[in-house]
């Protein structure tokens, strides 16, 4: 199955895109011919590593890999429908466009707060407003949303899943 059938097949509308080979404009998406031998193998994307356990490391994401992460995300951290995502990272960083893709496809809502764009107070106070069951973040910026918190909660927040460094002992 691809993606795109996946979507499809829980309600999701897909509009495919027709990959433009010799640069010239299309009218009319030939939806047929873009899914035409689309399979779990297919390689979608090449994210890289932030080297946080190593060498920064170039890896393969294929459709496959794109379900599986999404299981996953769903299975062991529950980012599937009905569940508000906070999303405090990039997706431009491998963390934050797996945190993306597994959630949407898991059927969760994602609230973007990217810390490029909001002060540790703004995005705990986005967090707390959009009633964010998760936040998904680096230990860094838990850090930050922490000393932002001033001793404010986020009742709604259920869990937090951090990724992109190495965790130390903090609070």
């Amino acid at each position: 199955d691809s993606i795109a059938a996946i979507l499809s097949d829980n309600g999701f509308d897909v509009v495919p895109a027709p990959a433009l080979r010799d640069g010239g404009a299309t009218t009319e998406p030939d939806g047929a011919a873009l899914c035409a031998g689309s399979g779990v193998d297919d390689v979608t994307s090449i994210q890289f590593t932030s080297g946080s356990t190593g060498a920064p490391k170039a890896v393969l994401h294929t459709n496959g890999l794109w379900l599986a992460d999404a299981q996953l995300l769903n299975d062991r951290f529950g980012l599937a429908a009905g569940c508000r995502v906070a999303l405090c990272m990039p997706v431009s960083f491998a963390g934050g466009l797996n945190v993306l893709i597994g959630s949407l496809i898991g059927g969760a809502e994602i609230v973007a707060v990217d810390p490029r764009d909001f002060s540790a107070k703004d995005a705990f106070d986005r967090i707390r407003a959009s009633h964010a069951q998760t936040v998904t973040c680096t230990p860094s910026f838990v850090d930050a949303l922490h000393r932002a918190a001033r001793g404010a909660t986020l009742p709604r927040v259920e869990r937090i899943v951090t990724t992109g460094e190495p965790i130390q002992a903090r609070h």
